[in-house]
């Protein structure tokens, strides 16, 4: 991100089309002409791990569990152009961003404004009441409205895919994005980094672009591993004068899961920006041998 507007989203006339062309199937089950049928959407719901707490004290939401449907979805949506399930992740990122203003709003009532009714037509999960409520951005507050800052992409990232993923399934939340982040230096891939290395390559790759002092942010990102790149976010915004931080994501990876294999992860900063072909980078084994993808939907 820079410190000018956001660019507006570039979309490919061939992959639109192309994409109505193809048959679409759900991610998780196959169910035709869903990109994640109700049922797998209520399952990754379902799966969401407790709220976590990072070293610098940064509390993170998660939607889902990094895990089964949801990992392939994010994957599709951010390597694969996957763009009809922005919405679907939207659900499980609005449940998310709903939970950590609650959260404000258990620690300073005056915070943040109450929770409405989602409106009728908006997607729900149904697996939790927080799936029924959102914060709605802009309304007036006794102090000031809640911040969402959303992680920057990188440029590299930006360039391949014409939109950036965080900010477009945000903006399906119907909550408006600020972009007070932006990248200082390019940090390098981080596939097959352990936590520490992670926390390295990130430290002091950031900066501020726009006045946070005395607000209350929201951190949006789409996954949260190590939570080395929500740390350094979080670091920066708090150096800046952000009066309190925390951070929503559509999806997390389990603590027991990153014990196991703590260097999975999708990234932004692959060489080629992509799977299957960049240095380090291994392809996921839901695509690799599953269900093939191809042109922007999933089919059989």
């Amino acid at each position: 991100m820079t410190d000018s507007a956001p660019a507006p989203e570039r979309h490919s006339p061939f992959a639109a089309a192309l994409g109505w062309a193809l048959p679409l199937s759900c991610v998780g089950c196959q169910m035709p002409d869903h990109p994640l049928c109700g049922s797998c959407l209520r399952r990754a719901a379902a799966s969401a791990p407790p709220p976590r707490t990072l070293p610098d004290g940064t509390i993170v939401f998660a939607g889902s569990s990094y895990a089964d449907e949801v990992r392939r979805a994010i994957v599709a949506f951010k390597t694969e152009g996957f763009t009809v399930i922005d919405k679907r992740l939207a659900v499980l990122l609005g449940t998310a961003v709903t939970a950590a203003c609650l959260d404000i709003a258990d620690a300073d009532p005056a915070g943040i404004p109450p929770p409405v009714a989602r409106r009728a037509d908006a997607p729900q999960a149904g697996a939790t009441p927080l799936a029924a409520v959102r914060e709605r951005d802009g309304l007036a507050t006794r102090r000031r409205p809640v911040l969402y800052v959303p992680v920057p992409s990188s440029r590299r990232g930006y360039r391949a895919r014409g939109y950036r993923p965080v900010d477009r399934v945000l903006g399906r939340t119907d909550r408006i994005a600020t972009p007070a982040l932006a990248y200082l230096r390019q940090p390098s891939d981080q596939i097959g980094l352990d936590a520490d290395e992670r926390a390295a390559n990130m430290r002091g790759s950031m900066r501020t672009t726009r006045r946070v002092a005395g607000r209350t942010v929201i951190l949006i990102d789409d996954v949260c591993t190590t939570g080395a790149t929500l740390t350094e976010a979080a670091t920066v915004l708090r150096d800046a004068g952000a009066r309190r931080v925390s951070a929503a994501v559509i999806a997390a990876t389990p603590l027991r899961s990153l014990l196991a294999q703590p260097a999975q992860t999708v990234s932004d900063f692959s060489e080629e920006g992509d799977y299957g072909g960049a240095k380090g980078v291994e392809e996921p084994p839901e695509l690799s041998g599953g269900t093939p993808y191809r042109g922007g939907r999933y089919g059989n």
